[in-house]
């Protein structure tokens, strides 16, 4: 009888923390509310584009096929990832550090750091200025200085 009780509460914990990973994914997939479209032409429009890195390497499963990737940067804003051969890039992480950069919630550069745990809860990992946050496949990390967030990075599952 203790075994099944036990097991129980077990199966209520795993569920909560799968609702939980995909409330986190959910989240990081929603939130740059300022990505509209994912193709290259139209995240160049996003802003003034400071800088565009172009890097091409082997395909881990396929040695003989190059895959590229991609980085744009905007004052404030990073944005990386692969490009798929329709020419959209397919998001691998956005690293935000300036609050012209929107994001779902509220949860913008330059907000009260509490903010993150009335949106997110209770993070995953904490350490000093960071506050981490793992879906299932996503992530999604806030630095904190002064009780402000400084700076928030969007990881997404890529393979």
């Amino acid at each position: 009888m203790l075994i099944a009780s036990a097991q129980a509460v077990s199966n209520e914990d795993f569920e909560w923390m799968l609702s939980r990973q995909e409330i986190i994914d959910s989240f990081v997939r929603k939130a740059p509310l300022f990505i509209e479209e994912k193709s290259l032409e139209g995240l160049r429009k996003l802003g003034k584009l400071k800088n565009e890195i172009v890097k091409k390497t082997s395909n881990r499963h396929n040695p003989n096929k190059k895959d590229e990737f991609r980085t744009l940067i905007f004052k404030g804003l990073e944005i990386y990832g692969y490009v798929h051969s329709s020419q959209e890039l397919w998001l691998i992480q956005i690293i935000i550090t300036k609050s012209d950069w929107k994001i779902l919630n509220d949860l913008n550069v330059g907000s009260p750091a509490e903010r993150i745990f009335k949106v997110l809860g209770k993070p995953d990992k904490e350490i000093v200025n960071m506050r981490q946050y793992h879906g299932e496949t996503e992530t999604i990390r806030s630095y904190i200085t002064s009780d402000k967030i400084k700076k928030i990075v969007l990881n997404y599952y890529f393979d």
